[in-house]
């Protein structure tokens, strides 16, 4: 599979959560719009084809929706970190999140 603007199932996810939280509907929408939309096939052989949690779906946002998004998930990871500043496990899963994001290619 084609990694390229790919994103998975769960990133997405989490991010429309968090999206709504602090009222970011329309960017939200966007993404359940990729969600139903964007799939990327599975392989023939793939032993969990039904299974959304294992599906990638092709990124389509400008590059004022992702800066959003690397924003809204720095901002998270800043405000998980532990009292003395350090990581946390919620601080290295925003991370992540906020890294796959910044990977992906404006459209």
């Amino acid at each position: 599979m084609d990694k390229h603007n790919c994103i998975d199932y769960q990133s997405i996810s989490l991010t429309i959560n968090e999206l709504h939280k602090i009222g970011e509907t329309i960017l939200a929408e966007k993404l359940n719009s990729i969600l139903n939309n964007n799939e990327i096939p599975k392989a023939d052989k793939h032993s969990k084809k039904e299974d959304r949690a294992t599906s990638y779906y092709r990124v389509t946002l400008n590059a004022e929706e992702l800066e959003k998004l690397e924003v809204l998930f720095l901002e998270l990871e800043v405000r998980s970190l532990d009292k003395n500043y350090g990581s946390t496990g919620a601080a290295s899963s925003y991370a992540s999140i906020g890294t796959k994001w910044s990977s992906i290619v404006p459209t």
